[in-house]
C-alpha cells in the first residue's frame, strides 16, 4: 500500500494569504460601516424603548461576531504564511542535506555490493573450476567456495537439490545471514539479462525450469560466466525460476 502525495507551493500559499489579507480589510470596512449605521433612540419613539434597546442589542452582536470572525481569519492568514515559511526553508533543509549525503551513501552502497566477499567467492569458483567438467547441481560444491571465500557460517548441510537450497535460504533471513548472502532478486527470466540491475561477480544464481534440464546453481565469475567445478552454460528454453543471492561484506 502506498501513501497518497501531495505538492506545496509556498508561492501558492503566499498568493492565498495576500488574497485573504484583501478580504479581511474589506470586512473590517463593512464593520465600520456597521457601526456608523447605528440608529438613534429617538428613531424609536412611536414604537417604544423596547425596540429600541432590542436593535442595540442586535447591533451589538451583529459586530462582536463579525470582529470574531475578522480575529479568526487573519489567524488562519498569519499561520499559512508560518506554513508556507517553514515549509521552503525544511525543504531546503533536505535538499542541502541529501546533496550532501550523495557521496556518503554512495560509498554505503558499494561497501555493501563490492565486498571482498563477493571477489573471494568467484576466485574460488572460478579457480576450482580450471579444466574440470561442470556439475551445475551441485549444492555442495558451491557451499565449499563458500567456506574457501570465508563467508558466513557454513556447517554441514545436506540439501536434495538446488531448489531445496533455494527455498531453505528464502524461509527466513536467519539462513540467509549464516550463509553470508541475501537475496537480490527472485522471479521468472528468459535469461540473466531480465534480471534488474544484472547479475555481479559472486553472485549465487539458482535456475529452476518448468521444463527440460534439471536445476541449475552456480556462482557468477568474469563477464558474466557462471562457474560450478567448471563453466555453466544453462538453456533457457523458456522461463525459468530464477533466484540470485549476494555475499555481503562482514564488516
Amino acid at each position: 500500500m502506498s501513501l497518497p502525495g501531495f505538492d506545496a507551493s509556498p508561492e501558492e500559499m503566499r498568493s492565498v494569504a495576500g488574497n485573504l489579507s484583501g478580504i479581511i480589510m474589506q470586512a473590517a470596512n463593512t464593520v465600520s460601516a456597521l457601526r456608523s449605521m447605528k440608529l438613534d433612540p429617538s428613531d424609536f419613539s412611536t414604537l417604544g424603548a423596547a425596540v429600541a434597546a432590542m436593535n442595540a442589542k442586535l447591533e451589538a452582536s451583529q459586530v462582536s461576531s463579525l470582529n470574531t470572525l475578522l480575529s479568526l481569519l487573519q489567524e488562519f492568514n498569519d499561520n499559512v504564511r508560518k506554513v508556507a515559511d517553514t515549509y521552503q526553508d525544511q525543504d531546503r533543509r533536505v535538499a542541502d542535506a541529501y546533496a550532501g549525503r550523495q557521496t556518503e551513501l554512495a560509498a554505503v552502497s558499494s561497501t555493501l555490493w563490492s565486498s571482498p566477499s563477493a571477489e573471494r567467492l568467484a576466485a574460488a569458483a572460478t579457480g576450482a573450476s580450471l579444466s574440470a567438467t561442470a556439475q551445475p547441481g551441485s549444492v555442495d560444491n558451491v557451499l565449499g567456495y563458500l567456506r574457501s571465500a570465508g563467508i558466513g557460517d557454513q556447517q554441514h548441510r545436506n540439501f536434495a537439490d538446488a531448489v531445496a537450497f533455494a527455498r531453505w535460504l528464502d524461509a527466513g533471513p536467519a539462513n540467509q545471514q549464516a550463509t553470508g548472502v541475501i537475496g537480490v532478486y527472485a522471479g521468472l527470466a528468459r535469461d540473466l539479462g531480465d534480471v534488474p540491475g544484472g547479475v555481479r561477480s559472486g553472485d549465487i544464481v539458482v535456475l529452476a525450469f518448468d521444463r527440460g534440464p534439471d536445476p541449475v546453481i552456480a556462482v557468477v565469475g568474469d563477464r558474466g560466466q557462471l562457474y560450478n567445478h567448471g563453466l555453466v552454460q544453462p538453456s533457457f528454453s523458456g522461463l525459468a525460476d530464477t533466484r540470485v543471492y549476494r555475499p555481503i561484506s562482514a564488516s
